[in-house]
């Protein structure tokens, strides 16, 4: 199968800003690209965490004298564009607007072609849209570079259409789905305590603050939260009065990840709509918990209506709707219903489906670069 489909050859340099070891999207990415291309490099940023060993494609972190703001964007593409210069590039996958003046900049000396790929609608993400000179400051630079790019991708279908239309240039997309884990067992039961497990960055509006306050409705209820993030000191101050019952699990490797998930009652992923890329947002962790077969909690948002059969869609963040939405899921009924269609989604959406998308993105038909 690989030897069929390996039709590109060549190098494929992936390009992050992030952790490698926790970017679960390009981890399966970057598995798929070595399909097609000779070798795959995964490039990021530098980390304490440790690097695995037993992946099909090679790795290198970039150590930067800076760690944030505009000094850090300008030292790492510079780092990522002297890197790329370097080597015979057959294509370049940028990962979000931060690393591709990189890869554009560094097509007329490597003649790759490059894919950019928009984890999300960056000029619309919350750390941005309240802040008009960053804002238009990237703002300026998606519409010089996204253009540019000769291939584009996101992660769902609603961001697809928006940022075609903002950029006229068309986005394929390719779902952050997981690999298949459910394995052969289809029932799950309430556990005791019920857990509430939320997956990902601890941040500014993932509701977490609301959730954490919700507990006082939910006496029996436990909350997990994996991951960390530029708001965990203030969560931890605000779930000290429930001691035990909240429980910060920190980074965790996606195995791991995947083992905490399978212990847990119900997932959690709830935002406030603080920007249309929130809005608009098509999580990886909505689909981890199909494969976990856990009824979750979604934002009654576009993406999320595919989930209404194993889930329950809030409109608002009251701590008191948190609260109303787990306490309908635990009913055993419910929960049993719902945890059997999520086992049934689960096997619809995954990665084994969703990476056959690649190949029309590495072998496109017209690329003056390829």
């Amino acid at each position: 199968m690989a030897s069929e489909s390996k039709s590109v050859g060549g190098r494929c340099i992936a390009t992050v800003t992030n952790d490698l070891v926790t970017d679960q999207r390009m981890q399966r990415i970057c598995d798929a690209l070595t399909e097609y291309f000779d070798e795959v490099l995964l490039v990021g940023r530098d980390s304490r965490s440790p690097l695995q060993t037993d992946w099909s494609y090679k790795t290198k972190r970039l150590h930067c004298r800076f760690q944030k703001g505009i000094i850090f964007y300008a030292e790492i593409n510079l780092r990522l564009w002297w890197l790329l210069i370097q080597k015979k590039t057959a294509t370049v996958w940028a990962v979000d607007l931060d690393t591709l003046p990189a890869a554009i900049m560094a097509r007329p000396f490597n003649r790759s072609q490059v894919v950019y790929d928009a984890h999300e609608y960056f000029v619309e993400s919350p750390e941005i849209t309240n802040r008009p000179f960053v804002k238009k400051f990237w703002s300026a630079l998606a519409h010089f570079f996204i253009p540019l790019a000769n291939s584009c991708v996101t992660v769902g279908p609603q961001l697809a259409q928006l940022m075609g239309n903002v950029y006229k240039k068309p986005f394929a997309v390719i779902r952050n789905v997981p690999l298949p884990t459910f394995g052969e067992t289809h029932t799950r039961c309430i556990s005791d305590p019920p857990i509430l497990i939320y997956q990902g960055a601890l941040n500014i509006g993932r509701g977490l603050e609301q959730t954490i306050a919700a507990l006082e409705f939910l006496p029996d209820v436990q909350l997990w939260l994996v991951g960390n993030g530029d708001i965990e000191y203030q969560l931890q101050q605000l779930a000290q009065p429930y001691g035990h019952r909240v429980v910060f699990w920190g980074r965790r490797t996606p195995k791991e990840l995947v083992e905490l998930t399978k212990k847990a009652t119900i997932g959690l992923n709830v935002l406030e709509n603080l920007g249309l890329s929130y809005y608009y947002s098509l999580a990886n962790k909505a689909f981890d918990y199909l494969q976990a077969g856990l009824p979750a909690i979604h934002m009654n948002f576009p993406e999320y209506t595919l989930f209404e059969p194993a889930a329950v869609l809030i409109n608002d963040l009251d701590p008191k709707s948190i609260a109303n939405a787990i306490v309908h899921l635990l009913d055993p009924d419910v929960y049993s219903s719902k945890s059997a269609v999520a086992y049934q989604l689960a096997g619809q959406h995954h990665w084994h489906i969703e990476q056959m998308l690649i190949a029309p993105v590495v072998r496109p038909k017209n690329s003056p670069y390829f």
